[in-house]
């Protein structure tokens, strides 16, 4: 019998190892590489004709078999991406990698031109990003997509309607922020993508929008030319929804009340409008809520619906950070405002450019986690806690026009 070092080595060989990276594999890649007209930072430098693709090659991941499942020359550091320049276009052979589920061109900068329809034949791809280039062109094929979960295309020159895309009843996650998409979001597609839970369509022009998206958890829209009060069909999406944006809009009117009806909301946008009127009592059940960003807009009256929300001590939920300048909040800054409460974890309180009034409260220094505090050009009086919590100082401070 064979010692058990022995056999989990060899169990891990087998693992780790793969078989030589299949020709036709192999020959679409190095297509894709002579396409690039300039790569700064070398990242291609170990694709050569005469190495194994699936050992030798930087970004590539083969399965057993020696087919390669993964391209992936972008580098991924912390859950986010590096930029890895490369000048180019997208060669139509990648569309022979029949085993391909993950092809990431995230952030290389400079890749132009269309996106080839041949990619349409990757029946196994699940997980595609091409953001953050400089690629033109239509999606009126991408219904050939059979199995996509992910689609990140934002921050290019995409043009056309997005018709084709919501016809892929696999998506999960569709980004198409930073384009230039035109035409009518199409009605059903709470029908034709039933598993969509992530949309983001911010800086587009469509001129329509959906509903009965029942499973969205985020919803991004800023930017988009929303025009008047809230938009009616945003109740009726999904009661789920934990993000929203919808900044830099033209929406105007009161905040209307049923927006508390959102319960899972944990961030929320709706800077740079011209919302108006009280912040509704409503506001302050809205227990999930973390992330608040009111700037720029013409909101009045106290902060106490904001500022009083409900603290869940079971949950932990908890303001992280509130931009509420830029107003026409009025009223004092509650006394009580660093005691124990939705305020408590708090790292960045934006408050200036309002009409507040009266003494900057003495209990501000108790909040521990408070990294960035600006009340500056309001009515308010005294100076900032003497005392700096131990376990902190304040690191952006704002206070000019304080009397």
């Amino acid at each position: 019998m064979l010692p058990l070092g022995i056999i989990f080595l060899s169990t891990l060989f087998l693992i780790n190892s793969s078989d030589a990276c299949h020709p036709v594999d192999q020959e679409a890649l190095l297509h894709f590489k002579a396409g690039i007209t300039s790569d700064s930072t070398n990242a291609l430098g170990s694709w050569v004709p005469t190495t194994d693709c699936c050992n030798s090659w930087n970004g590539i991941f083969c399965n057993p078999e020696g087919r390669v499942f993964k391209v992936t020359p972008a580098v991924c550091n912390d859950d986010s991406f590096i930029e890895v320049p490369m000048s180019g276009t997208i060669s139509p052979f990648l569309g022979n990698l029949s085993y391909l589920e993950t092809l990431w061109f995230t952030k290389l900068k400079n890749l132009t031109g269309f996106i080839p329809p041949e990619l349409g034949k990757l029946s196994k791809l699940t997980d595609l990003r091409l953001d953050h280039n400089q690629l033109s062109g239509d999606t009126s094929w991408f219904s050939s997509f059979v199995s996509l979960n992910i689609l990140v295309l934002s921050d290019n020159n995409l043009t056309g309607n997005i018709s084709s895309i919501c016809k892929i009843r696999s998506m999960m996650m569709l980004n198409l922020n930073n384009n230039k998409f035109t035409g009518m979001l199409p009605q059903d597609m709470g029908i034709t993508m039933p598993n969509l839970n992530s949309l983001y369509l911010s800086n587009n022009n469509f001129t329509a929008w959906m509903q009965g998206l029942r499973q969205l958890t985020s919803l991004s829209l800023a930017k988009t030319g929303i025009k008047g009060p809230l938009p009616r069909w945003l109740p009726r999406l999904s009661p789920n929804l934990q993000k929203l944006n919808l900044a830099e809009n033209e929406l105007t009117g009161p905040l209307p009340s049923w927006i508390a009806n959102f319960t899972k909301l944990r961030e929320l946008n709706l800077s740079c409008n011209a919302f108006e009127s009280s912040i509704p009592a409503e506001f302050q059940d809205m227990y999930p809520l973390t992330t608040l960003d009111l700037h720029s807009n013409k909101f009045s009256g106290g902060l106490k619906p904001i500022l009083g929300a409900y603290y869940d001590e079971v949950l932990c939920y908890a303001y992280d950070a509130i931009d509420v300048s830029n107003n026409y909040f009025s009223g004092p800054i509650e006394e009580n405002i660093g005691d124990e409460g939705s305020l408590g974890y708090i790292t960045s309180l934006k408050l200036s450019n309002n009409l507040l009034e009266g003494t900057i409260p003495k209990s501000i220094g108790k909040l521990a986690s408070l990294k960035a505090l600006l009340l500056a050009n309001n009515r308010l009086s005294g100076g900032i806690p003497e005392k700096c919590p131990t376990s902190h100082c304040f690191t952006s401070l704002m206070f000019p026009g304080i009397i």
